[in-house]
């Protein structure tokens, strides 16, 4: 009997080989061994999808030219799939372990894509029509523990559910390509026929998402200030003053005279008297406990990570995926803040260890929460793809535990090493080079750390005790009008205390007031009455976390739906896509220009996004209705209730319809000019200045992505200007008041420490000059005088001036 394991990507597949006891090399996409499984088990890795949608030409030679808008749309009538070319040798190697198998488990990503990736593998391969004994596994993290358990004979589920999840995302896929393959050609090419270059992408997810972040600013450009009048009364006590709030509220809209009506308010609540008299309704004083939240998704993580260290998402993602990958995390790639009861229990056990691992040893003792109260945070599906960012079984080692652990592998790597040199043959030699490669080992980063740390001071919250508090109200009637007062005091801080420490800084709660020691119901008071004038704020700028986190924009789209049955839907499924397509979306919308982040990841939409999106306005493609309509339809699919095709035919349908009423809506004069206007405005938003080399671009920011901010730099918006100044400098890193000093043909400040290529140190300027090889103007340094002495020994010994 053979067993053959499929895995989504390479490293996930040696981290099986290497848990479940199979041999393998450093770079091994497939091996075999003995396991609890099977005697013959045998470990395949894919590389993420392995096949894909074959290109328009393949239809048709015709739809080479992609200035024949005469030709589109292209409705395939039968969707065509090719073998990536960089990636055929592992679909063929998959292939043949997959016919091997008497029993295939499918130990992909515990998502959709996961499963689609598995399907399209064993359906282009013919393996499905071999009746096959398939069964699924779930992955939730990268380390051993975690691994045995997920292959254990009651956690392997039947295939059915992934194979209609994956029908589901296969659609959703094909549909995808439809909108992108025809609109995204239609407004590139006439686009570019008025003048206006670029790649004017339109899909469903981050034309809805573009869509929404220009709604923001358009709350901000649209805003105006308006007054808010407020009527308050104080009573005077021994200790400070308790002012008291009312409903007798009014708030300006730029429409109405807001004063006016608030003095209409106010005298036909008769509160135009200085000094009244109120009667107290009510007074009270309650305990109140409150129990941490549920863990952390995706989206809450960035949120954590930025409040906590400042961090901008990109960071974030990274370092979360380095800590799944190295065993230390859960699956980051989650939207539920659930867990299992064996995620809860190992947690519990493991309690002390970490925080010992991040440098809280002692600090908080264990709490057992009540049965009734856990159920707020425990999954009763068993094996469930739906997790909470946690810190897995395998614990972090602390820096001085690690030290002895590179100790340790520095022997053994050495020991390796000298096993190479001594080796006789090629067996030996390529045994030396195994273990040198496993004894390499990788120090963590103070960012592994750092996240760690908050992944877990966010889980062990669930340990500790509900936070308390006193609640205290006072109100007072005045003409039946409610006037009111609250505070609040802590008795127990509780889990609050385990907490990350954010930032920013919070408010603290004054000091406790018992109103029952003072006032008693029916008690008749005098209260000074006043207005509390106050203005009206506009939205701040949207950053990358706002989007992301738990009940950020792309959650909250409902709020910008008005049918209620559509935005029920979008509500129910958290709004635009999930974790993983979420960040899709936003690099997609950077890549293709329609926003740009700054290094404090504030979004601003750019002349292109602007663009696109007032043509696309009120369109069925630009609005979160069209995601609800198909998440709606995605799950029937998923739950084996209607035919996929039914969503592909749907959108054919709205992609032909959107073709056919085209010209009408295409006026090229006032879309220049509309052109014209958003670029000028994003310009001026971004720009340090006209450039220095040809007058006719600005000079703006561009971020390196695929580099990871290596080649981060400031370059010209004019196309044909090869003029560019590159952040880093040497050693250092030119600010945006250096970059505005150079284009403006002054000198930077004085850089110091600047380390040349020799390694020696000096202080320098930097200013603009000429290269005649470059043809361009480039930073050139300019050194500080070196200092002379103005006086000399002579041979007496007496001192003379030498200038």
């Amino acid at each position: 009997m053979t067993t053959v394991i499929l895995a989504e990507k390479k490293d996930q597949g040696r981290k099986y080989m290497t848990y479940l006891g199979i041999k393998h090399s450093s770079t091994a996409s497939m091996a075999s061994g003995s396991t609890f499984l099977d005697p013959n088990t045998i470990v395949v890795s894919a590389s993420g999808h392995l096949i894909k949608l074959q290109e328009p030409e393949y239809y048709d030679s015709t739809y080479e030219d992609r200035d024949n808008m005469s030709i589109l749309p292209l409705i395939p009538p039968k969707f065509a799939y090719e073998v990536s070319p960089e990636t055929k040798f592992l679909f063929y190697q998959a292939k043949k372990e997959l016919k091997k198998a008497d029993t295939i488990i499918i130990a992909t990503d515990n998502d959709y894509e996961g499963g689609a990736i598995a399907f399209n593998i064993l359906w282009l391969s013919g393996i499905l029509s071999l009746n096959k004994h398939i069964l699924r596994s779930y992955p939730t993290a990268m380390e051993k523990k975690a691994i045995i358990r997920q292959f254990q004979k009651e956690r392997l589920k039947p295939i059915d559910e992934t194979w209609r999840q994956a029908s589901a995302a296969i659609a959703r896929s094909r549909s995808d390509w439809l909108i992108g393959m025809n609109l995204s050609r239609l407004y590139t090419h006439e686009l570019y026929q008025l003048g206006i270059p670029g790649n004017f992408a339109v899909g469903r997810v981050i034309t809805a998402t573009l869509s929404l972040i220009c709604s923001w600013y358009e709350q901000i450009n649209k805003f105006h200030e308006d007054p808010i009048y407020e009527m308050e009364g104080t009573i005077k006590n021994s200790n400070d003053p308790i002012t008291l709030k009312s409903k007798v509220r009014i708030v300006g809209d730029g429409k109405r005279d807001a004063k006016q009506e608030y003095l209409r308010l106010l005298k036909q609540h008769k509160l135009l008297q200085k000094q009244m008299i109120g009667k107290v309704s009510q007074v009270e004083s309650q305990t109140k406990k409150t129990m941490p939240p549920i863990l952390m998704t995706k989206g809450d993580l960035y949120k954590e990570m930025k409040e906590a260290c400042g961090w901008t998402q990109k960071k974030t993602e990274d370092t979360m995926q380095i800590n799944y990958e190295r065993g230390y995390q859960t699956y980051p790639r989650t939207d539920s803040g659930l867990i299992d009861e064996e995620e809860y229990d190992y947690m519990g056990n493991l309690f002390d260890q970490y925080l010992h691992a991040v440098g809280l040893d002692n600090s908080f003792k264990k709490y057992d929460m009540p049965e009734s109260l856990k159920k707020k945070y425990i999954t009763n599906s068993d094996g469930s793809p739906h997790l909470a960012i946690i810190p897995t079984e395998k614990v972090m080692p602390t820096p001085d535990e690690e030290k002895r652990i590179i100790e340790k592998f520095k022997a053994l790597k050495q020991k390796a090493e000298d096993e190479k040199k001594a080796a006789t043959n090629k067996t030996d030699k390529e045994k030396a080079e195994e273990l040198i490669k496993k004894y390499t080992y990788v120090p963590l980063t103070k960012a592994q750390r750092e996240m760690y740390k908050v992944v877990v001071q966010r889980s062990l919250s669930i340990f500790q005790p509900p936070y308390e508090y006193v609640s205290n109200k006072l109100v007072v009637d005045i003409n039946n009008i409610a006037f009111s007062a609250q505070n609040t005091s802590k008795i127990n801080d509780g889990w609050r205390a385990i907490l990350p420490k954010s930032k920013k800084k919070k408010r603290e709660l004054k000091k406790s007031f018992d109103y029952r020691k003072v006032f008693k119901v029916g008690q008749e008071l005098a209260v000074t009455m006043h207005t509390s004038l106050s203005k009206t704020v506009p939205p701040k700028p949207l950053t990358i976390t706002q989007i992301f986190y738990k009940g950020g924009l792309m959650e909250k789209a409902y709020k910008y739906v008005e049918n209620k049955e559509y935005a029920k839907i979008l509500r129910n499924v958290k709004g635009l896509g999930t974790s993983a397509t979420r960040d899709a979306a936003l690099t997609s919308l950077e890549s293709k220009k329609y926003i740009s982040v700054d290094k404090k990841d504030i979004i601003t939409v750019t002349g292109n996004g602007w663009l696109i999106n007032w043509l696309l306005k009120g369109m069925p493609v630009s609005s979160p209705v069209l995601t609800a309509k198909w998440e709606e339809e995605y799950q029937r699919i998923a739950e084996g209730k209607d035919n996929p095709n039914i969503l592909i035919e749907a959108t054919a349908k709205m992609i032909t319809e959107q073709f056919n009423n085209f010209s009408e809506n295409w006026h090229p004069e006032e879309i220049k000019a509309f052109y014209q206007k958003v670029q000028g405005k994003f310009l001026k938003t971004v720009s340090l200045g006209k450039c220095p080399q040809c007058s006719k671009g600005d000079i703006v920011f561009i971020a390196d992505k695929k580099g990871k901010g290596k080649w981060n730099r400031y370059g010209c918006t004019n196309k044909d200007c090869n003029f560019v100044i590159w952040s880093k400098f040497l050693n250092k890193k030119f600010t945006e008041k250096d970059i505005e000093k150079l284009i403006a043909g002054k000198k930077s400040r004085l850089l110091k420490d600047v380390k040349g290529k020799s390694g020696k140190k000096f202080e320098c300027w930097v200013k603009l000059g000429y290269d005649e090889k470059k043809k361009s103007l480039t930073p050139q340094m300019i050194f500080p005088e070196k200092k002379t002495n103005k006086y000399a020994k002579d041979f007496y010994g007496k001192y003379h001036r030498t200038d």
